[in-house]
């Protein structure tokens, strides 16, 4: 079998002859509603990453902890020798304050909070598929392929 969209090579050859009209519109509005959410799921990533951003940007630079004293990592607010003397983030090990701990859902076993950074790139990650793409990108390097982008070949011959 010849490759072609894009060098993409179908397992299985559709005859796009075999749809009625009906259905092909119905396949081509899944297609779109398809679309038209992944385009809000990228959006609410990067949002998601915007976030990310600026929350790097009010904290305290990696290396530079001596410089600052003792302050919360992530919002520099200054830490008191009894109270709020802040805690080492289970992940990271940067000593945040009270107000820069995120508690996870479900907690594990290890910690049942994060600081702020650290549990906005777990949620990156989970909003992405991060996780998943990069445990079983190890295993194999297969290109995604969308079944929209296969349906839209399809019909477009």
């Amino acid at each position: 079998m010849a490759a072609r969209n894009g060098g993409f090579d179908p397992v299985v050859d559709i005859d796009a002859g075999k749809f009625t009209e009906a259905e092909k519109k119905i396949l081509l509005k899944v297609v779109a509603r398809d679309e038209e959410i992944r385009i809000q799921e990228k959006s609410k990533i990067e949002t998601l990453k915007t976030d990310l951003k600026n929350l790097r940007e009010k904290g305290v630079p990696d290396g530079e902890e001596e410089v600052y004293g003792r302050v919360c990592k992530r919002c520099r607010t200054p830490l008191g020798f009894i109270f709020n003397s802040g805690a080492l983030c289970p992940n990271c090990s940067g000593k945040v304050c009270k107000s820069c701990r995120v508690m996870i859902e479900p907690p594990t076993t290890e910690n049942t909070w994060l600081c702020t950074i650290c549990a906005k790139i777990r949620d990156i990650r989970a909003e992405s598929g991060a996780w998943f793409y990069d445990s079983s990108s190890k295993k194999t390097k297969t290109k995604k392929v969308y079944g929209s982008f296969l349906i839209k070949s399809i019909f477009s011959k």
